[in-house]
């Protein structure tokens, strides 16, 4: 019998390369339905809706934080899922530590929304969890600082090695927390009848444009430095984590396929040819103002993409920390290759991303309202 959330529904919407076969749609064995969690990375237009189809602006891609296709448009595609197997709660923006005073739907509270759905979710959903990126963000900036809005950071002008300590302690905390966080909220779902996850883990974000070549979202305001080895600790942080909390869930007998997006990246870094790409962070826009809310805008007049062929650019960052959909193939490509093989010959079927439930606070908070 299928299980269903009663209520509306949000929108549904490694050392070589790894090929993506996108043949017969069929979902990987022993799952009827996939359900998304996580942030921009697999927001196919859920935060564009919010902001009435004005955020992220064209040249994006219909509401993704791309130029082209998501990795979660291509493993929909691949499976044959529609709105009534594929159910994506993933918000640009998101935590996976849950923020009860901004406006971004963050992971916990995407849980409430599959909770309160409608979305019937089948006797065996695949529930994808792809989050952490902007928790390790927020631990680089609080570290930091953002020299976009001139606010310091813990670390100041670098110059006391006692706060630089502690601006290293805070971003590793920060990773730390969020990777506790997806772990909550996976015993969360798995509460409410979910088991089966694909989970992914943080590729570098101290290695993405925004800390590589740094813009002002990246800076510390005090030097014009980067602050890309506090993006890095906080995502060190979360993986090494992660790992911890995902091995203890498993042996609880919870069924779990880790992604590691930290070493495929890695890799990509160090082989950015052998992926077809020109280099290993370069980004088709530039860092060129800020809209309503704060929210980057970037400018997409450099030749460095021809964004009318998103398929064929090069380049593997559209922005300063969001991939091309040459990368997001090789995210798809590496679920696939974790997921178990269907038993037809076709493609192997998988699932996408996500994650926090700093949640338990957010229920309280709802039962209070």
């Amino acid at each position: 019998m299928a299980n269903a959330f009663s209520a509306p529904l949000l929108a549904c919407g490694l050392a070589l390369p790894l090929s993506l076969p996108l043949a017969a749609a069929s979902l990987p064995p022993g799952y009827d339905s996939v359900v998304v969690l996580g942030d921009s990375l697999s927001d196919t237009g859920n935060l564009y809706a919010a902001t009435g189809n004005a955020y992220p602006p064209p040249p994006y891609n219909g509401g993704r934080f791309t130029g082209g296709d998501t990795y979660v448009d291509i493993l929909a595609a691949a499976w044959g899922l529609d709105g009534s197997t594929l159910a994506n709660f993933a918000f640009g923006g998101a935590a996976a530590v849950t923020d009860p005073g901004d406006l971004v739907i963050d992971l916990g509270e995407q849980i409430l929304q599959l909770a309160g759905s409608g979305f019937a979710v089948g006797a065996s959903p695949l529930t994808v969890i792809n989050i952490g990126g902007n928790d390790a963000i927020r631990g680089a900036a609080a570290a930091g600082g953002i020299a976009a809005y001139g606010i310091g950071g813990i670390a100041g002008d670098g110059s006391n090695p006692a706060l630089v300590a502690a601006a290293e302690a805070a971003a590793e905390q920060a990773g730390i927390d969020a990777a506790d966080a997806v772990a909550a909220s996976i015993t969360a779902l798995y509460v409410l009848g979910m088991d089966g996850f694909l989970v992914y883990n943080l590729a570098d974000v101290g290695n993405s444009p925004r800390y590589a070549t740094p813009d002002a979202l990246g800076m510390n305001p005090d030097t014009g430095g980067s602050n890309g080895a506090y993006a890095t600790i906080a995502t060190d942080a979360f993986n090494t984590q992660l790992a911890t909390q995902l091995a203890a869930l498993k042996g609880l007998g919870l069924t779990i396929y880790e992604a590691d997006a930290a070493a495929l990246f890695a890799d990509i870094l160090g082989n950015p040819g052998a992926y077809g790409l020109m280099d290993g962070t370069s980004a088709c826009g530039t860092l060129s103002g800020f809209a309503a809310a704060g929210l980057a805008l970037y400018d997409f007049s450099s030749p460095v993409c021809d964004e009318s062929d998103p398929a064929g650019i090069t380049a593997p960052y559209w922005d300063g920390v969001h991939p091309n959909q040459i990368l997001h193939e090789q995210y798809a490509a590496l679920a696939l290759s974790v997921l178990p093989m269907a038993e037809v010959p076709a493609p192997l079927p998988v699932l996408m991303l996500g994650s926090a439930l700093a949640g338990l606070g957010v229920f309280r908070r709802l039962r209070r309202a």
